[in-house]
């Protein structure tokens, strides 16, 4: 947070003070041990070498200071005095950067509290105005507190695709957003034979940071986009059979879908209760690497089948699937790969028409496929948990 961040930059300009003005001393005893500087007539020549270095280290921060420039003056040597003459210049404007640095934080600390106050006053004065139950004002009390931290990030992100090259930036989100996707075990094959792809994929994935609590989406909402769970905890209900009467529309897939199956489909325990939340007799429990609604990779279109919430804090990885799409058709090399995969998928889908789910399917999959992988299901799920 933005005291942490305040109270770590003053001490790394403390230390570096400290670093300069040890080398300062050093410099003054290095200058001054002449028989006729200040280091004889001192008398530290004949101390111990601790001694000396502390003598040393008083004698450099006692110059610093302007007022002491007619002391300097009278050094009796000219290296003395000239270095007097640099380092009280350096120390004002060390001193001038190390104020306004802090002050600046302080500035924009303030600012933020004060936007972060206006805006939890209008809520509270509009609950209370409209009799909101204390439930939600909690929940929007704390979307507010949470919300800046979230606005600096996408800000963060946005400066980062400003000035990185489109090069740095596949590079960089990568790296950052791997080690989720990779968790999938048909990415991480991907990503061994056509690493290239997978980064462009990366680079067009986004962050969404969610709330204990908030909705992600319910059943029947139209679906656009694939989720990876990178921290916290979710839930996911499947919905009724009868409270949905939209169907999945599984036609011929696009020729930009993936190639492997390598054991993407595992099983979820169900019915668990997390400690920062409630969860429902039959709901599924997500956590880090875990994924939903993929199949809006591979059909033309497709609803949600349930409902997902937050149980506690968290990020998620989504990958939209237009983006998804258009990474694909630039890479000619891993077409035939697609529209395998694609089939199989689709195939297996249709297997379980009456038991759609947003989350992996668990029925027999396909052993067949062109994308190799060094790892197999059972080291991907052991990586998992």
């Amino acid at each position: 947070n933005s005291l942490m961040l305040l109270l770590m930059t003053t001490f790394k300009l403390s230390f570096l003070l400290l670093l300069l003005v040890h080398f300062l001393a050093c410099l003054w005893y290095s200058v001054g041990n002449h028989w006729d500087g200040w280091v004889y007539s001192e008398g530290l020549q004949d101390m111990i070498l601790f001694e000396r270095y502390q003598l040393s280290f008083q004698w450099a921060l006692s110059r610093l200071h302007p007022i002491n420039m007619t002391q300097n003056m009278q050094l009796n040597r000219l290296e003395e005095r000239c270095l007097a003459l640099v380092a009280s210049f350096a120390a004002v404007v060390f001193s001038s950067i190390f104020i306004s640095v802090v002050t600046n934080m302080m500035a924009q600390m303030s600012k933020q509290r004060a936007r972060k106050s206006s805006q939890l006053q209008a809520m509270r004065d509009y609950a209370s105005a409209h009799g909101i139950s204390r439930h939600l004002t909690v929940k929007l009390k704390k979307y507010i507190e949470q919300e800046q931290e979230r606005q600096l990030q996408r800000q963060v992100e946005a400066t980062l695709r400003e000035v990185l090259p489109k090069e740095m930036q596949r590079e960089l989100f990568h790296e950052a957003r791997i080690p989720i996707m990779a968790f999938h075990s048909f990415f991480d094959g991907l990503g061994r034979k056509y690493g290239r792809v997978v980064r462009d994929i990366c680079q067009n994935a986004a962050e969404e940071h969610c709330i204990a609590g908030d909705t992600l989406f319910s059943q029947g909402d139209a679906c656009s986009r694939m989720y990876f769970v990178s921290s916290g905890y979710l839930g996911y209900r499947l919905g009724r059979p009868g409270c949905d009467e939209q169907r999945m529309q599984a036609a011929d897939p696009d020729p930009w879908m993936f190639t492997r199956m390598l054991g993407m489909f595992s099983r979820f325990e169900g019915g668990r209760k997390d400690p920062e939340g409630e969860v429902y007799h039959d709901e599924e429990s997500l956590y880090r690497g875990d994924w939903l609604s993929e199949a809006v990779l591979w059909t033309t279109s497709w609803d949600h089948k349930g409902v997902l919430r937050a149980i506690s804090d968290g990020i998620l990885i989504v990958i939209n699937a237009q983006d998804f799409g258009k990474v694909v058709q630039e890479y000619q090399v891993c077409m035939v790969d697609v529209v395998i995969y694609a089939r199989m998928y689709i195939q297996e889908l249709t297997i379980n028409l009456e038991a759609l789910s947003d989350l992996p399917q668990v029925s027999s999959a396909p052993r067949s496929s062109t994308v190799e992988s060094d790892q197999g299901p059972e080291e991907v799920a052991k990586r998992r948990h």
